[in-house]
């Protein structure tokens, strides 16, 4: 299994506008197009700003046992897991075959990625594990 972190920018990093979005879509898609390519069950994709301390296991465990699941990522906040659309694609495990590129059209990757998996059918959740998002 591969981790894989986008790397570099090319734009203002500034919050404002959808710029800074797009540079973060690209960078992720272009993990999303070497992943499929690759013969792994299973790719975990990881910001830069990411500290991780334990989860990987669990998250495999979990796609193993949950075929319907097309993505799982740890819960980075302390207290109560929340079920939500918005699953953080900051530190995912991707199930490779689920895997289906689209488009840029207006918001974050993880919307994009939970959206697109959802609408084909798979499942997107949190599990418990520990990471610290900087």
């Amino acid at each position: 299994m591969i981790i894989y972190t986008p790397y570099g920018n090319t734009v203002n990093l500034t919050r404002t506008g959808y710029e800074k979005q797009k540079a973060i879509f690209k960078n992720k898609r272009k993990i999303l197009e070497i992943a499929i390519k690759q013969n792994d069950e299973y790719f975990i994709m990881k910001d830069i700003d990411i500290i991780y301390s334990w989860g990987i296991e669990e998250m495999k465990d979990f796609l193993g046992k949950n075929i319907d699941y097309g993505a799982v990522a740890l819960w980075p906040h302390r207290g109560k897991i929340e079920h939500t659309n918005h699953v953080s694609s900051s530190f995912m495990m991707i199930r490779t075959k689920a895997v289906e590129l689209f488009e840029y059209t207006k918001g974050c990757f993880c919307h994009h990625i939970c959206r697109n998996l959802r609408n084909r059918g798979w499942k997107v959740g949190y599990i418990e594990g520990k990471i610290i998002h900087l």
